[in-house]
């Protein structure tokens, strides 16, 4: 309902319930909205003051818009939250870290001796309802002294967490010096928490041989 003064050329806007929170808008001459100010609400008056060619509003300013609008529920499709630590709690995923210790190992168990000179491992797991994805960096610098007595095909073992996500690739950051030549594919098998290492078509398996050796790696896989 508008109430108008002919001679200022201003009028009263009466907000009911159904528009109390629509009008949110002025003019940039009259030097914007002031943020998170009062909201236009039921029962109050909104001053109009008319222009050459459009109304202005006087006595409204700028909202915050959370205190409009809110947070959208779970349930509805939304966090419940207005920030990540609270959504991730509200949604039930639970972000855990650490660091784990890459060792250099053989399939038979026959593995090789070895003076590591870096040890590096990190990892960061998220939890669903179900299951939960496991991220992991490694590197390894060292120098193998000895092969062992009847040494199997490389590996990388001491990764956290037993992958249940069938045979799962995990990308090579560095290898250098295997006997069977740098490699270039690393697969983590089912049930398992280490990784085997291959060549670049992924199908001969490598071997660690004596010297120095660098390898490191990164990815992400399926873990109970």
């Amino acid at each position: 309902m508008l109430k108008q003064s002919t001679l200022l050329k201003t009028c009263e806007l009466f907000i009911s319930n159904t528009i109390s929170k629509s009008l949110i808008d002025t003019h940039s001459a009259l030097g914007g909205f002031a943020a998170n100010a009062p909201v236009v609400t039921a029962g109050n008056p909104v001053l109009l003051a008319k222009g050459d060619t459009q109304w202005y509003v006087l006595n409204v300013s700028k909202p915050n818009l959370d205190s409009v609008n809110g947070t959208l529920s779970v349930a509805n499709g939304g966090t419940g939250a207005n920030s990540g630590t609270s959504a991730i709690a509200n949604l039930g995923l639970n972000i855990t870290s650490g660091s784990w210790t890459p060792v250099l190992a053989n399939d038979n168990g026959n593995n090789p001796t070895y003076a590591a000179t870096q040890v590096y491992g990190n990892w960061r797991r998220i939890d669903f309802d179900n299951f939960s994805m496991m991220y992991i960096t490694f590197y390894v610098a060292a120098n193998i002294s000895s092969l062992g007595s009847s040494p199997g095909y490389a590996i990388v073992r001491g990764f956290p967490g037993t992958n249940i996500g069938g045979p799962t690739a995990i990308a090579p950051g560095y290898c250098a010096t295997m006997a069977s030549g740098a490699p270039n594919k690393m697969c983590l098998s089912n049930n398992a928490t280490f990784v085997n290492i291959r060549d670049s078509g992924g199908l001969v398996a490598s071997q660690w041989q004596t010297g120095s050796i660098y390898i490191g790696g990164s990815g992400w896989y399926i873990c109970a």
